[in-house]
């Protein structure tokens, strides 16, 4: 192991690949001694090591975010990436959307590819920065050409977002044969992603199969190898004004917290969640959520059944007083408001 006085003579004699050598090692001590001194990959390591508990260390986020913001003042782009992961799932105080942003446009600004890619997500989805939906996918077409490989949440979340009504700038909610192309790549590489971490990832793996299965559905019903369907609806009666539905509905539900995942990339605060439709009496919807996506468009009625003809989201009638949304992670009952 390597004394301090060996670190100080290679330091003042500028060896930095000889102390990038010893700190690649996995001794702690020499690369926290190295980290002190303002070698950049040693505070890197130092920031990956307490996020992953890793070389005898316990998880320890407050020591993690602060070797990655020294790392980052020296200019190192994927520490300020890894600070906005912190910052959106609120672990650095005050931890904000806002924030993550924030840290996001300077790594992207320097070309790190899933900086650009999630700077990209934020703009498309109007997510603490101005919707811009032509900026955000010119950054994570950007940040595709260069990124080696994307992780399976950020797979997922792309998936649904080429499907989503934020992609469009006025909140036009067509999703197009080529993004609908998109969505489902994105989703069967989620597949393969969760595939890959194993079991403990079974009940996202599950989801991703669920969405990719059900936005090839859609695809299918709405287009034909790239030609809209017009008549995608023939056979159902448009019975919409047989039932009171026109009106505005809720969905709310109280969601539980969930721990910091340094792997998957999830957590999130305990919240209130919402899902609001208003069905018009000309045939046409608006929705949104508490995430603030934006969707609009037109819906039909088949018996008891109700589609959004540009989405593939569809709800059951059961009564004048309550509909029941359906999606791949379950049901939700919609109450008027």
């Amino acid at each position: 192991m390597a004394t301090v006085q060996e670190l100080e003579r290679l330091y003042g004699q500028g060896r930095v690949s000889e102390l990038r050598r010893i700190a690649n090692q996995g001794n702690v001590e020499a690369t926290r001694q190295l980290a002190s001194w303002g070698l950049v990959a040693s505070q890197f390591t130092l920031g990956n090591w307490y996020t992953r508990g890793a070389n005898g260390l316990a998880v320890d986020y407050e020591q993690a975010i602060h070797w990655y913001k020294e790392a980052a003042e020296q200019g190192d782009a994927e520490a300020m990436y890894l600070l906005g992961d912190f910052a959106k799932h609120g672990l650095i105080v005050p931890g904000s959307t806002n924030g993550a942003v924030g840290w996001y446009e300077k790594a992207a600004n320097l070309g790190y590819p899933m900086a650009k890619i999630w700077l990209g997500i934020h703009y498309c989805e109007g997510d603490g920065i101005r919707h811009n939906p032509a900026l955000g996918r010119k950054l994570i077409e950007q940040g595709e050409l260069s990124v080696q490989e994307i992780d399976a949440p950020t797979n997922m979340r792309l998936g649904a977002l080429f499907c989503n009504s934020c992609m469009y700038a006025d909140g036009e909610n067509i999703t197009s044969y080529e993004d609908y192309i998109k969505s489902i790549r994105y989703f069967e590489h989620a597949v393969l992603g969760y595939r890959k971490l194993g079991p403990a990832f079974s009940e996202l793996l599950e989801q991703a199969q669920k969405f990719l299965a059900e936005i090839k559905e859609n695809k299918n019903r709405i287009y034909d190898d790239g030609v809209n369907k017009p008549q995608a609806f023939e056979g159902d009666s448009d019975i919409r004004n047989n039932h009171s539905i026109v009106g505005d509905w809720e969905f709310r539900r109280d969601l539980p917290a969930i721990k910091y995942n340094p792997v998957t990339g999830i957590q999130r605060p305990a919240v209130s969640y919402f899902l609001r439709f208003s069905f018009l009496a000309d045939g046409s919807y608006i929705g949104s959520n508490s995430d603030g996506a934006r969707m609009s468009g037109n819906y039909i009625i088949s018996g008891n059944t109700i589609r959004l003809s540009n989405s593939g989201n569809t709800f059951r009638i059961e009564g004048n007083d309550t509909l029941v949304y359906i999606n791949p992670n379950g049901e939700g009952v919609l109450n008027r408001v």
